[in-house]
């Protein structure tokens, strides 16, 4: 339903769970701008099931960058595990960077390379800032990013949520994705003494 207040039309969205209610800032693609990747595998299809359901992987290659889709602080991190294999039993084993946007939902990247990130719990990052590199560990059957959105919960591994990115929407397998993660250039406001800008 919708409301009419004033000139503007207030939208109200009701839902049958608070999952379905909760909305992100708009996501960049989360690797540096200007580089390109394919997405191998979408959501709800292979092995993104239950709260991982809602997630990209993204065939980034080991060593390659992976920068925050918008700005957060990071609420969770680990950067101490060297294992890693192709089977389920390494699920626990996987570095991550967890990055809360303060709205009740966060960005996760997984699969993440051994002491790749500088960052500590507590410190913001904004949309572009490199958060780490990719890796091989958890359960990971070649290198790449895995990628959610997830609600805010008490663990590193909490309920994946619907999302999409600036420009690309909710790209399936195959997508080639041109990185729109760009550093935002503020105009320039300073004036000269003869009066330009």
């Amino acid at each position: 339903p919708a409301v009419q207040r004033g000139r503007f039309t207030v939208a109200f969205l009701l839902a049958s769970s608070p999952v379905a209610a909760l909305a992100t800032p708009p996501l960049y693609t989360p690797f540096p701008c200007g580089t390109t990747y394919d997405v191998t595998q979408g959501h709800n299809g292979g092995s993104h099931t239950d709260n991982g359901a809602w997630a990209w992987d993204i065939g980034i290659p080991q060593g390659d960058e992976v920068a925050a889709p918008a700005d957060g602080v990071v609420r969770l991190i680990r950067m101490d595990s060297t294992t890693g294999g192709c089977s389920s039993a390494y699920g626990n084993d996987a570095n991550y960077v967890v990055v809360d946007f303060g709205d009740g939902t966060e960005a996760l990247f997984l699969h993440l390379a051994p002491n790749s990130s500088a960052l500590s719990v507590g410190d913001p990052v904004s949309q572009g800032d490199v958060v780490g590199r990719v890796g091989l560990t958890g359960w990971v059957c070649g290198a790449h990013l895995h990628f959610q959105i997830q609600e805010t919960c008490a663990s590193w591994w909490c309920p994946s949520i619907p999302a999409s990115f600036v420009d690309y929407g909710d790209p399936v397998d195959g997508t080639t994705l041109v990185s729109n993660n760009c550093p935002v250039i503020e105009p320039c406001t300073a004036v000269a003494d003869g009066g330009e800008t």
